[in-house]
């Protein structure tokens, strides 16, 4: 090749390279100022079930702990006597969680069941030592990631506590935030409270919230769910005066129906034997909202045959807890309704005596009953079930032998609408219902009162969103 060959020959290819840079660069602006097909997949949601065992497990919260029995260690708690514990439902019992309090009384019982069963337990003490007196009654409930329990007060002579139970294989690390009369409490003792695994830790809310008027707890845990119950007791100088447990609740909802309200204050007539125009212990109604926006709570309470008497209103503020001071029970009252323009949690305080005996408790709102499903309803020794109808019309209730819906023997009860009614059942009877109902359980005699609401099995399926690629 010649030299004039080689010099044409490098031309051509400077000038082909040339042009290829050239459309190239062009074709790059084209596709950038070009919109593409874009193709798009809208998140899925899909209802599962996250817990990953096919068994439901109930923990019941033990004997009654008892506060400041040991002068050295005034936050220890003892177990003080033996609960009696009834079911409905097929259940089993697992091995009892371990307490870290002293005591020879009842450890906190296990219950397990298929996850397809409805089933249920409640527990019940006549407590009695020189310093509690009074009856105590609780369901026992699921272990959840996050609770609330609405109930007692730290003033000088109360004695409150929360029992967290742990049935889980993991520790669980507990969060308590407490909320007062003024607003949170500003305690940070309460948080980072560690649970072990199959076992039950007791705190004392009177060293973290002294002297506090209302209390609401937030319970919420990592790690492993949990339950939590409350236990109350209640000194007047150096005499018990009562004792009691609170059952925890779940979710806040703008409407809380609370059956069983009870309040029969015999000692408090004088010495003519006439009624005071005021009750002497008062019916108080507490009511908080975990949101940031405020409103108001209508309080009215319902009669047997769906008479409703207006108790005045509860003004509610983001972090505050609300109360309603009842000056008069009206005499044939047996629940309350709490309608509010915001979600609330909430729960109602009565009290009975008699036989110069005295005692309180604070009764937590019952949820809906499902439709079509029978529910357990576990009655304890002396209770009786209430059933509230906050619906207009009237409803009707199957109370059927466990396991046996062509029970021969069921018997209905009519509740009529915007009614609260009492009814003796067998224990371990299951409730079925086509209509808006809820059910709670009541002890009341002279000078003993309880109450725990009937707690349905929940459903377990969460929302998971599923992103695809």
């Amino acid at each position: 090749m010649t030299e004039r060959s080689r010099v044409l020959l490098g031309s051509v290819r400077a000038t082909t390279g040339l042009l290829i840079t050239a459309v190239t660069a062009t074709a790059v602006v084209i596709i950038a100022g070009t919109t593409l097909p874009v193709v798009t997949t809208d998140p899925v949601g899909v209802s599962v079930d996250t817990s990953q065992t096919t068994q439901r497990t109930l923990v019941c919260q033990g004997s009654f702990a008892e506060l400041g029995l040991d002068p050295e260690n005034p936050e220890a708690t003892r177990l003080t006597g033996d609960v009696d514990l009834v079911t409905a439902g097929e259940s089993e019992g697992g091995d009892p969680l371990a307490a870290d309090s002293s005591g020879s009384g009842s450890a906190p019982a296990v219950r397990t069941g298929q996850d397809t069963a409805q089933f249920g337990a409640a527990q019940s003490q006549r407590v009695s030592s020189e310093d509690i007196r009074g009856t105590a009654a609780s369901a026992c409930v699921e272990p959840v990631n996050e609770q609330w329990v609405v109930g007692g007060d730290t003033l000088t002579g109360t004695s409150t506590t929360l029992s967290v139970g742990n049935p889980g294989d993991v520790p669980a690390t507990v969060r308590i935030d407490l909320y007062d009369e003024n607003g949170p409490v500003d305690s940070g003792q309460t948080t980072g409270v560690l649970v072990p695994p199959k076992s039950e830790r007791t705190v004392s809310l009177n060293g973290y919230a002294p002297e506090r008027e209302r209390l609401v707890a937030h319970v919420v845990s990592t790690g492993a769910t949990v339950t939590v119950g409350m236990g109350i007791g209640q000194t007047v100088d150096i005499d018990p005066f009562s004792a009691g447990s609170v059952t925890r609740q779940i979710d806040p909802s703008e409407r809380l129906v609370i059956p069983g309200v009870t309040n029969r204050n015999t000692l408090a007539e004088n010495h003519t034997g006439e009624a005071q125009e005021l009750d002497q212990f008062p019916v108080l109604v507490r009511a908080f909202t975990p949101g940031d926006q405020e409103g108001t709570a209508t309080v009215r309470a319902v009669d047997e045959n769906g008479r409703s008497y207006s108790l005045g209103e509860i003004a509610i503020e983001p972090g505050v807890a609300g109360q309603l001071e009842v000056d008069k029970w009206p005499t044939r009252a047996q629940g309350i309704i709490v309608d509010a323009d915001v979600p609330i949690v909430g729960g109602a305080f009565g009290s009975v005596d008699g036989d110069e005996r005295h005692d309180n408790a604070w009764f937590t709102p019952a949820p809906e009953l499902p439709v079509g499903v029978a529910v357990a309803a576990p009655v304890v020794d002396s209770g009786e079930l209430v059933l509230s109808n906050p619906g207009e019309s009237d409803a009707t209730v199957r109370v059927e032998r466990a396991g046996d819906s062509e029970d021969d023997d069921a018997r209905e009860i009519t509740v009529p609408g915007g009614a609260t009614v009492t009814a003796d059942i067998r224990s371990g009877s299951m409730l079925r219902t086509e209509d808006q109902v809820h059910a709670s359980v009541r002890v009341v005699g002279r000078g003993a009162l309880a109450a725990y609401p009937i707690l349905p099995i929940g459903d377990r399926t969460q929302e998971l969103t599923v992103y695809t690629r």
